[in-house]
């Protein structure tokens, strides 16, 4: 393994395994620790292990995913998880229980009424009420004319 070039052992989509050997005073570092930029855009939604344990990353030039080493050789780990995924797909999830549930009651209400001997309504038209049978109202006559002449009740 070659010193500050990290060497990939395993890579999927979003997740990068692989090994790196630090000497940061070879690097020009004296604090004993080095930065390491990584060519892929900073997102919140990158975590990132260092032998295991969790780091803190930061933004590299203002743009690239970044986080310290110390010296020696370490085992990094870098799974990215879009934010919002794990929001989302409960929500989704809920939303499909809602229908199935909406679409369970259908048939069981549905059944129901099959049983009990009651008529299904019109699939086309599920508002409109069953005509009636008869007429129960009566037919209204018309209102008697006035016999008299409205012209003779003018006169002045």
């Amino acid at each position: 393994m070659s010193p500050h070039t990290m060497e990939t052992t395993e890579y999927r989509d979003g997740y990068l395994k692989g090994r790196i050997r630090v000497d940061s005073a070879a690097l020009g570092y004296a604090a004993g620790k080095a930065v390491m930029l990584v060519s892929t855009p900073y997102d919140k939604g990158w975590k990132v292990r260092v032998d295991g344990e969790p780091v803190v990353t930061t933004k590299g030039l203002e743009t690239f995913l970044s986080f310290y080493l110390a010296d020696g050789e370490h085992e990094i780990e870098m799974i990215y998880e879009p934010r919002g995924l794990k929001a989302g797909s409960m929500l989704s999830a809920a939303g499909l229980l809602v229908i199935l549930g909406f679409a369970a009651a259908g048939m069981i209400r549905k059944k129901k009424e099959s049983a009990a001997g009651i008529p299904e309504q019109d699939q086309d038209n599920p508002e409109q009420e069953p005509a009636p049978e008869e007429n129960h109202y009566p037919e209204q006559e018309p209102a008697p004319e006035d016999n008299q002449n409205h012209d003779e009740e003018m006169e002045l």
